[in-house]
């Protein structure tokens, strides 16, 4: 399981790739994939949820599932800007919906499964 330290560090990283540059060719890879395992694998869905809270800088106690996902509510993040050390959310959900048609979606059960579930939205306007 990584260590905080260590998600830091692979944030920074992967910060030096910056995906904005050429979003158009940009497209969610295996090795997209693997970065996020790293990241996240091995974690709690709890611990998943608080790295990303204050990893976003969000306000409020995160001591259950409950207080992360109603924190996350609002936030608009691409998995993949999230994991970079991109973490400026977006403004709204048409703007995430634009930013996935430039880089590419993430594989809804891959995050399901990593315990990201918190950053996924329905993005077909339901």
């Amino acid at each position: 399981m990584p260590t905080a330290v260590q998600v830091d560090h692979l944030a920074a990283a992967l910060a030096a790739v910056d995906i904005a540059a050429n979003p158009r060719r940009r497209r969610v890879t295996e090795d997209d994939i693997d970065r996020v395992n790293n990241a996240f694998g091995g974690l709690t869905p709890l611990q998943c949820l608080q790295r990303i809270c204050n990893k976003l800088q969000l306000e409020g106690p995160f001591d259950s599932v409950s207080q992360c996902k109603r924190a996350l509510q609002g936030v608009h993040i691409h998995i993949l800007d999230f994991v970079n050390g991109r973490l400026q959310p977006l403004a709204d959900l048409a703007a995430l919906r634009r930013r996935c048609k430039e880089i590419g979606y993430f594989p809804r059960q891959q995050a399901k499964s990593e315990g990201l579930r918190g950053l996924l939205h329905h993005l077909s306007g339901r």
